[in-house]
């Protein structure tokens, strides 16, 4: 299945809905897909509920978000996953001007973690690793995957950065905190130990620990 398919089954999944707008985006719309990868679509109506068209078509996963104009009218960080996509198909411009909103919302940056929340998170994360410290079993095992998930967009919304999804940020990390990125790769290796996700720990919630102290 090549890009022509992709676009055909997209537009026929938009047309099914009801949609006079679609925009595939993610790995076929960045040019990184392979056999493994899901159709991701954005649909757009006049009117009607939001809701996900979800199936199998030919073998590949459709992945389509289904919205109304109205429900367009204010970005939200949602919609960042659109970001890169392309327009299949548009009424007035609708899809080329809403990736530019969702653009311009992007480079305005998330709203700062407030102060409370800030400090929950740096709590929640020492209770966590005590909670399973010296601990095995099911609920030891789920606790380490909770904070292993939860540090991950932690450590973005503590330093004021979008979270877009583990891939992106995996690959961010990589990047621009290869030292964070390492803490992360050994916190999921199936023989990490606790000491493993207390250094993940100090690497994500760590400077922000000191801030707390600076306050006391």
């Amino acid at each position: 299945m090549d890009r022509r398919d992709i676009e055909r089954i997209s537009l026929d999944a938009m047309a099914a809905n009801g949609c006079h707008t679609a925009i595939l985006y993610g790995s076929w719309a960045r040019g990184r897909a392979d056999a493994d990868s899901d159709i991701d679509l954005l649909c757009v109506r006049r009117e009607g509920p939001t809701y996900r068209d979800a199936r199998i078509i030919d073998g590949i996963y459709l992945d389509a978000f289904v919205y109304s104009e109205a429900s367009l009218a204010t970005p939200e960080p949602g919609l960042l996953r659109i970001l890169g996509g392309c327009v299949l198909c548009e009424s007035d411009g609708f899809g080329t001007a809403l990736l530019a909103n969702v653009q311009s919302f992007h480079d305005g940056g998330p709203k700062p973690m407030a102060e409370d929340a800030r400090r929950v998170a740096v709590l929640w994360s020492g209770k966590m690793l005590e909670r399973f410290r010296d601990e095995c079993g099911l609920e030891a095992s789920y606790r380490r995957m909770q904070l292993f998930t939860q540090s991950l967009e932690d450590y973005f919304a503590l330093r004021g950065l979008w979270f877009k999804g583990a891939r992106e940020a995996f690959e961010w990390l990589r990047q621009h905190d290869a030292p964070a990125h390492e803490q992360f790769e050994r916190a999921a290796r199936n023989d990490a130990k606790h000491r493993d996700f207390t250094s993940l720990v100090a690497a994500v919630y760590g400077p922000f620990q000191a801030d707390d102290a600076k306050g006391a």
